[in-house]
């Protein structure tokens, strides 16, 4: 092994094999020198400058981790690792319309990679961009995601943000079909039956399943809201109730 090589060993081996006087952080800015050593002794070591934009990331120095991605993904435009992880960090910054253009470019290369999908997903997902359905449907070839409710629900919020809200609400409910107990998915269909297609009845009915859903499993913070919803819409069915006629 080349000293290039020994110095990439160290920066994938610190953060694991730092004794255990020795915080997370000091061994992943040991980790970040090493990479970067690496780097200096062999220009061309592309494994060396995506792993120092990992460390930096964990160490939550987010634009010099996105800048040793971007030296990456532009030194390697046909390779996967380089384009995706330039992508995941502009999308982990929340800069989805930046994100998309390598991530896409990592779908060129690689078509078949669930998180990859669920990344240019979200991009699209946070932009309403109607190309979201392509990799979402590209998600439920996975077993994770063919029979959980997952694919549905995300479609059924692209649909919501086009305004689409027959369809939405037809992927909401085979959402549920699949999950009856999901909490955000309940939520979700209450909300639009509440906030759009303004079916007091219906956004009842989900609200309440929704908290039902959220006390089972422990979600305060879920429970809060939906109780608060629940005493907002009771008071305003009282006062359309005492209006005159």
């Amino acid at each position: 092994m080349g000293p290039a090589g020994r110095w990439l060993m160290v920066a994938a081996l610190v953060v694991a094999a730092g004794c255990a006087r020795r915080s997370l952080e000091q061994r992943l800015q040991d980790a970040t020198a090493a990479a970067a050593a690496c780097h200096w002794r062999d220009r061309d070591n592309l494994t060396a400058r995506i792993l120092q934009g990992l460390a930096l990331q964990e160490l939550r120095k987010s634009e010099e981790a996105i800048d040793a991605f971007r030296l990456a993904a532009d030194a390697a435009p046909g390779d996967f690792c380089a384009q995706y992880f330039y992508g995941w960090a502009l999308c982990e910054a929340g800069r989805f319309a930046d994100a998309l253009t390598p991530l896409k470019k990592a779908y060129q290369i690689r078509r078949d990679h669930p998180d990859l999908l669920i990344l240019l997903s979200r991009c699209c997902l946070e932009q309403n961009l109607p190309d979201g359905q392509r990799y979402l449907m590209g998600l439920r070839n996975f077993r994770t995601y063919r029979d959980g409710p997952e694919v549905h629900n995300a479609l059924a919020m692209l649909a919501l943000g086009q305004r689409n809200y027959k369809q939405a609400s037809l992927l909401f409910a085979e959402a549920i079909r699949r999950d009856p107990t999901n909490p955000a998915v309940l939520q979700n269909m209450a909300v639009l039956q509440d906030q759009h297609l303004r079916d007091p009845h219906q956004a009842l009915l989900y609200y309440r399943q929704a908290l039902a859903a959220s006390q089972k499993g422990g979600d305060r913070q879920r429970e809060a809201c939906l109780r608060n919803r629940l005493r907002t819409l009771a008071e305003e069915r009282k006062q359309a109730g005492q209006r005159p006629r």
